[in-house]
């Protein structure tokens, strides 16, 4: 296995004993351009990649194809979407890494925020959805394969593709092994939810003003319950949350499993993105009870009531998160459940197999 990234690799990185790869080539990242009257004109980001840096776009691709000559490639694994034009005119087997489909996730967009945003932001969203619809499609069909890590995010690639099923498979993330080496929490749990992830991340910040405004300030503040947010990258809006008594926003936290133990909900209260919340793995393996909106655990694949509460009303997820935080037996039953359920689906190593026998089968 040989790896190509962009732009080089941090200092003391050696490919070999630390990322487990036999040779590694770094290639110059792309270049900043200013900006082109272009950019309007572009049907897709591809389109605007030929007409404005075609020169990068050609040294790229013969540094692609010298490079699997050299070290004598089988098939070719693009991780990184971005990317994926610079393996199109290579001739060897190919599969494309869409962890979650951007078509998808704009579509979410505006069903969730489009009728409430303002005429100029909701056309701008809407031309980004049609650009990587058509680029998707374009790629999907280039690929010989396409993986992603959800049923839903497959399912939009075949419709916007038109392709078999065979032609996209699900293979989902997984969780950290230093998660599955924990032990459920003794003591008390805190009277309190938690939620974390990476809150510039816009299905983040837009689960957390959901979560405030229909379901935290109206259910469950007057019962005292406190509301912790990790994560880095939070914003004025999110920061202003945290002037209320019962909202602590912690920003990045170095050990998230020993932050998030001792609390007692953890909550998803997704209604944008898609893709898989690996916080609802982290969660699980941590025996932490989840209450999560159905597309937050769409792609895992759990049953509501025997792994985690799943609502989709404001006051029924309320109603959840005290169940939780009222019912030890619940908890304990329910945790234990979700645990196991990880373990079963959600190693590394099984997840590693399904990829490699993908892997295997298209270099034959």
């Amino acid at each position: 296995c040989y790896l190509v990234c962009f732009g080089e690799l941090p200092q003391g990185i050696d490919p070999k004993s630390h990322i487990g790869v036999h040779g590694c080539e770094a290639l110059p990242v792309l270049p900043k351009v200013g900006r082109s009257v272009l950019r309007h004109l572009r049907l897709t980001n591809t389109h605007f990649l030929k007409r404005s840096m075609p020169a990068y776009l050609v040294e790229m691709q013969q540094k692609v194809s010298k490079l699997a000559r050299r070290w004598e490639i089988d098939a070719l694994v693009c991780m990184v979407p971005s990317a994926a034009e610079l393996l199109l005119q290579v001739n060897l087997p190919k599969l494309l890494d869409f962890c979650d489909s951007r078509t998808l996730t704009l579509q979410r967009v505006l069903e969730n925020r489009g009728s409430k945003m303002p005429m100029r932001k909701r056309l701008g969203i809407s031309v980004r959805y049609f650009r990587e619809r058509y680029r998707e499609r374009a790629l999907v069909r280039q690929f010989d394969r396409t993986m992603t890590v959800s049923i839903a995010d497959r399912d939009c690639l075949l419709e916007i593709s038109g392709e078999h099923s065979d032609r996209i498979v699900v293979i989902p993330n997984g969780v950290s092994a230093s998660a599955l080496d924990l032990e459920a929490a003794g003591g008390d749990r805190k009277r309190s939810v938690v939620f974390w992830g990476n809150l510039d991340f816009p299905p983040n910040w837009t689960a957390i003003d959901y979560f405030n405004r229909e379901i935290f300030l109206p259910y469950l503040a007057d019962k005292e319950i406190e509301w912790h947010i990790i994560g880095k990258g939070a914003d004025a809006s999110v920061r202003e949350l945290a002037k209320h008594p019962f909202v602590h926003l912690h920003g990045f936290v170095e050990d998230l499993y020993a932050e998030i133990l001792s609390h007692g909900v953890m909550v998803n209260p997704m209604v944008e993105g898609s893709g898989l919340k690996n916080k609802v793995l982290e969660a699980f393996a941590c025996y932490l009870p989840v209450v999560s909106t159905t597309m937050g655990i769409e792609a895992v694949g759990v049953q509501s009531d025997e792994h985690c509460l799943v609502a989709d009303d404001p006051a029924a997820f309320a109603g959840a998160v005290i169940r939780c935080l009222d019912d030890e037996g619940l908890v304990a039953s329910m945790s234990a459940a979700a645990r196991q359920f990880v373990e079963d689906r959600f190693e590394w190593c099984a997840i590693g197999k399904q990829l490699d026998d993908i892997v295997r089968d298209l270099a034959r």
